[in-house]
């Protein structure tokens, strides 16, 4: 439940700084960035909670309660409410047709959700705008990843990369629209993969994980650096990566590429 509030919290000043009203194309950008996350909310709220983690999380409300009863201008007899199982449960309920909303556009092969983790694109708005510009366009098999947002707004993002991209915003849920490419914006990313300079492209042979509080584990994967096509990066993965696997998955995406995505 924390992070689904640290998320809501993120985003809102996000989508609403300057006076700005989102688009259906902002909204459905911040709702894949988000779509992650939930589902990692949901798994940590559907598994089963142990008596000494449930009694440290009362433990931590009872502490809280007391730190904001203390503070200044704030009236000592308010209280923060109990947790509602039934609201809890309301928000399983709620996140699970999130999930399943058509609208978060998650990838999904032929026959099936793509499971193969994704290449990672890592870009950055400060990149001569015709490199930029050929990476937005030239597929939607990878994840783009930019360490920040513009001027720390979603919507200003958005409208600079629907421009480089040549996507209209007003016309992009249209079904022979351009499709936009998976964006992450995830500064430990550049930090878990040592990614000093973009663009950059990295094959992770598993699924990078969610960061714990004190660390962020970096998953096994390949890495190519320099001013060149996604689908060279890859080719040189192909031939050239040390285990089979990395050479395995190269190909995959390389096949993928091929297709259009």
């Amino acid at each position: 439940m924390l992070r689904i509030l640290t998320l809501l919290l993120l985003l809102a000043p996000a989508l609403s700084g300057a006076g700005e009203t989102p688009s259906g194309a902002v909204r459905e950008a911040a709702r894949r960035q988000s779509a992650g996350a939930i589902s990692e909310a949901l798994e940590q709220l559907e598994a089963p909670v142990d008596a000494e983690r449930q009694a440290q999380a009362h433990s931590d409300i009872e502490a809280a309660r007391t730190a904001v009863s203390q503070g200044p201008g704030v009236d000592p007899s308010a209280a923060l409410p109990d947790l509602d199982p039934a609201a809890l449960e309301q928000a399983r309920t709620d996140i699970r047709a999130l999930l399943a909303d058509p609208a978060l556009g998650l990838a999904e092969a032929s026959g099936g959700r793509e499971t193969a983790p994704a290449p990672i694109v890592f870009v950055s708005l400060s990149m001569p705008e015709a490199a930029l510009r050929t990476l937005l366009r030239s597929d939607t098999v990878a994840t783009l990843a930019l360490r920040g947002m513009v001027e720390n707004s979603m919507a200003r993002t958005v409208a600079r990369l629907a421009e480089l991209a040549g996507i209209d915003l007003e016309a992009s849920a249209a079904p022979d629209a351009p499709r936009w490419p998976a964006l992450v914006i995830d500064p430990t990313l550049f930090q878990r993969f040592e990614v000093g300079a973009v663009p950059a492209f990295v094959l992770p042979l598993e699924p990078p994980g969610a960061c714990s509080n004190t660390r962020c584990e970096t998953p096994p994967h390949v890495k190519v650096a320099g001013d060149v096509t996604l689908d060279y990066a890859l080719g040189v993965m192909a031939r050239e990566a040390a285990s089979a696997r990395a050479r395995e998955l190269a190909r995959h995406w390389l096949g993928r590429l091929g297709e259009g995505g």
